[in-house]
């Protein structure tokens, strides 16, 4: 039998005899018991929808797709950036579903594809630490948020720029600005390495394409509600100050004596692993010779660790572990090398925190 005939009649088998998909099956099993356990929790609650909306914090979301459905801004709040709302909108246009149920479908989807996107990028160990290490990520694929629409899209431009796909990738990432404003962070890492390396046509091509889905999104908060700048206006409340960042790590431990001692203790684990991803992407920068994903990457890390250590507002420890959610595959990465952990540990973890996130949900 030939190299490629055993190939085909046994696809798993790379022609090193390796399986050609490592550890997918256990990843499957992760994803499977992660959700399941959380979802089982949330069906034996008996939650109404109205539970679901607010335990899930979506209701901006959902008043927002049904105002761009009828086209109808009266005394709506305007906040949140509308990317995820276009995207249920849109959804739910084209299937018939409620906005609720589009916004479900989507965050499942997102939420699952960004894992299997984390597999083939980084391996099934990190892919596996990422489906469990967040509560807060658990939480908004099956109740529905910003979370999983934004790290599927910085890890889907992640893939497209492994792939030298470089205007594909600045699309997407402006896109990822329209869901969450830190998306910018993941832009500009893109067009300064683009400049660092000399690619100066490949960097204008990409201000182009993401200046031009910038001002077709600036333009559609003129038309809704006469303000472009609207959702940055709306933000402001939720600063301590005029600017919304601070000193780094003061800005955001201000307000730690306000909280119990739990959620305190969960914060200051998720800063001190973000402490250690930082450490590890520096010590890459410096020793390692980075192609342009690589740097891109890495000053992505770094300015959206930044920015949210620095954050200036009262819930900048308290939403921590949210916030840094679009780096759970950098800091499981991090964690995963400098405490590997075997298929056996990383179910007994995922069987622990499963359950602590199910019992603390909502």
């Amino acid at each position: 039998m030939t190299a490629a005939s055993e190939i085909l009649s046994n696809p798993r088998q790379s022609t090193g005899g390796t399986p050609r998909f490592p550890g997918l099956r256990f990843l499957i099993a992760i994803i499977l018991l992660t959700y399941g356990v959380v979802a089982g929790f949330i069906f034996l609650k008996g939650w109404s929808l109205n539970n679901w909306i607010i335990a899930g914090r979506t209701r901006a979301f959902l008043d927002v797709a049904d105002g761009l459905m009828k086209w109808n801004f009266t005394g709506l709040e305007v906040k949140a950036f509308w990317g995820v709302s276009i995207a249920t909108a849109l959804v739910e246009q084209l299937t018939g579903m409620s906005s609720a149920n589009a916004l479900l479908g989507i965050c499942l989807f997102c939420g699952v594809a960004s894992i299997f996107l984390v597999y083939q990028l980084f391996g099934w160990q990190v892919a596996a630490l990422t489906t469990f290490i967040s509560g807060s990520w658990v939480k908004h694929v099956l109740l529905g948020g910003t979370e999983p629409l934004f790290v599927f899209l910085i890890l889907l431009g992640v893939w497209l720029l492994r792939a030298e796909r470089i205007v594909a990738c600045a699309v997407v990432a402006a896109l990822a600005c329209t869901v969450r404003p830190v998306g910018i962070t993941f832009a500009a890492a893109l067009v300064a390495n683009l400049l660092y390396s000399r690619r100066n046509t490949e960097a204008v091509r990409c201000c182009l394409a993401m200046g031009a889905i910038g001002l077709a999104y600036m333009a559609l908060l003129y038309a809704a509600t006469g303000d472009p700048l609207s959702n940055v206006h709306g933000y402001r409340g939720d600063w301590s100050g005029e600017l919304p960042i601070g000193i780094p790590v003061f800005a955001i431990f201000r307000h730690a004596p306000s909280l119990p001692m739990g959620a305190w203790i969960k914060d200051l684990g998720f800063v001190l692993l973000t402490f250690l991803c930082l450490s590890q992407t520096r010590n890459r920068l410096l020793t390692e010779s980075l192609g342009l994903s690589g740097r891109v990457e890495a000053w992505f890390v770094i300015l959206f660790a930044a920015f949210h250590l620095s954050y200036n507002s009262p819930y900048g420890l308290s939403e921590y572990p949210r916030f840094i959610v679009p780096l759970m595959p950098w800091l499981a990465a991090s964690l995963n090398k400098s405490f590997p952990m075997g298929k056996v540990s990383l179910l007994l973890a995922a069987g622990v925190l499963t359950t602590y996130n199910a019992f603390t949900l909502g």
